[in-house]
């Protein structure tokens, strides 16, 4: 019974420990469950954070290898424009020490021009010297003075035949041909230099003649008389227009145009010359002068005379020089004109004779001084200006009124006197209905045959 006792105190006691024992067991392996999910879970991260730092590692490597890859293309790209600089500066001062070397051989060479430069000159300015002391010579001279040419270009053709003959690689043949020209060359020289002091002579001793050269010559307008009747040929409105024109406009009308185109139309020398010479004519009659257009009239035979204007006992001798602003008078139309009023002078002693020199453009310092000294009244840059140009002139015998145009026939021999109610005017308007008509072309009387 004690054993039962005992047996079952022992079971009562040992079934709490058993059951304490079985749940510290139980804990046991749920703590090393966990312990072990714990370490299973702690080996799985640190396998995934390996991957991860492996990876991370890569992509630094990738990186650091881009880095070093671009490290090294700037350093070659540094490198490579440092020597770009470096090459262009080499350039740079290669092409100071070329243009240096440029700029001295052009200085050397632009001094040794000038040196053959200053020899030439000199050279030449002896020759001209040379020639102008044998100009100075008169028509006496003139055979010796055409010798004396001659006989220079014929030494200066042996000169060039020499230095052919004589150079490196001589130049026969080119030495012959000049030899041939020489002497064809020679005789025609000596005529024409002669001939050219006889024009330089006479130039001086009439100054005048150096305008008949300047004079254009007019260009044959023959054509422009085609298809015209006799009749209208004799009308010199026909020039200024067109065939068509002339027919259609009323006789008003084309006499006007004409007179426009007139204005317009390119001239000779000596056209300008006598419209200039006109228009100072007509400022002298506006200012109560009588004037006679002598230059006109005489022409070449005028004496250096364009126009004598007389006022009372008052005489003006006038010269006209409408000439370009670049062109400029010396003294020897100065000189012309004074010998000419002085003539002028001796043959009309009642009269007070002034010389009186209108010019387009301006004198020279010398001709100036010439002129104050002379006495003679200068009018310099009077420019040609529009004026009034046709001529309304009353006929002497009839009584007839007749208005002249520039380029009628009669025009430079009609004299405006307004004593007689005659007068400029503009405009063929202002003639007509004044009364004036045209005037006619006039014919020379045929002379009656034996």
């Amino acid at each position: 019974m004690e054993w039962l006792g005992l047996l079952v105190l022992i079971t009562v006691i040992g079934i709490p420990f058993y059951l304490i024992y079985d749940y510290i067991l139980n804990l046991r392996e749920d703590r090393l469950l966990s312990d072990k999910k714990s370490v299973d879970k702690k080996s799985v991260d640190e396998k995934s954070a390996d991957e991860k730092l492996a990876l991370l590692e890569q992509k630094v490597n990738y990186l650091i290898s881009i880095k070093e890859t671009f490290d090294r293309q700037r350093a070659s790209i540094k490198k490579e424009r440092e020597d770009k600089i470096t090459a262009i500066e080499e350039q740079e001062q290669e092409s100071k020490r070329e243009i240096s070397a440029a700029d001295y051989v052009l200085k050397k060479q632009e001094q040794d021009s000038k040196k053959e430069i200053d020899a030439a000159s000199n050279v030449l300015k002896k020759q001209k010297q040379d020639l102008d002391n044998l100009v100075n010579q008169r028509v006496k001279g003139f055979p010796l003075l055409g010798e004396v040419y001659k006989d220079y270009f014929e030494i200066k053709g042996k000169i060039a035949e020499e230095e052919l003959l004589n150079k490196s690689h001589p130049a026969k043949r080119a030495a012959e041909v000049i030899k041939e020209e020489k002497l064809e060359k020679r005789e025609l020289i000596k005529q024409l230099k002669v001939l050219e002091y006889k024009i330089k002579n006479y130039e001086l001793i009439a100054p005048f003649l150096t305008e008949i050269e300047e004079e254009i010559t007019p260009e044959d307008d023959s054509w422009i008389l085609d298809d015209y009747s006799e009749e209208e040929k004799q009308d010199e409105v026909i020039k200024y227009l067109t065939k068509e024109e002339y027919r259609k406009l009323s006789t008003r009308e084309r006499n006007q145009r004409a007179l426009d185109r007139y204005w317009t139309r390119h001239k000779s020398k000596w056209g300008i010359g006598r419209m200039y010479e006109h228009y100072i004519g007509y400022l002298y009659e506006k200012d109560g002068w009588e004037v006679e257009y002598f230059g006109i009239k005489e022409r070449y035979e005028d004496f250096g005379r364009d126009l004598i204007a007389k006022k009372g006992k008052k005489c003006h001798i006038v010269q006209c020089k409408n000439w370009s602003k670049y062109r400029t008078i010396y003294e020897k139309h100065i000189f012309q004109l004074f010998g000419t009023t002085y003539e002028f002078q001796q043959h009309n002693p009642k009269l007070k004779v002034t010389p009186v020199f209108y010019t387009s453009t301006e004198l020279s310092e010398a001709a100036r001084e010439f002129a104050k000294r002379l006495g003679i009244e200068l009018h310099t840059n009077k420019k040609l200006e529009k004026y009034p140009m046709i001529k309304c002139n009353i006929n002497r015998k009839d009584k007839s009124k007749i208005y002249h145009l520039p380029f009628d026939q009669q025009y430079d021999n009609t004299i405006i006197e307004p004593y007689r109610n005659e007068f400029y005017c503009e405009t063929v308007a202002e003639a007509e209905n004044a009364g004036f008509h045209r005037a006619f072309r006039w014919h020379k009387p045929k002379e009656k045959e034996d």
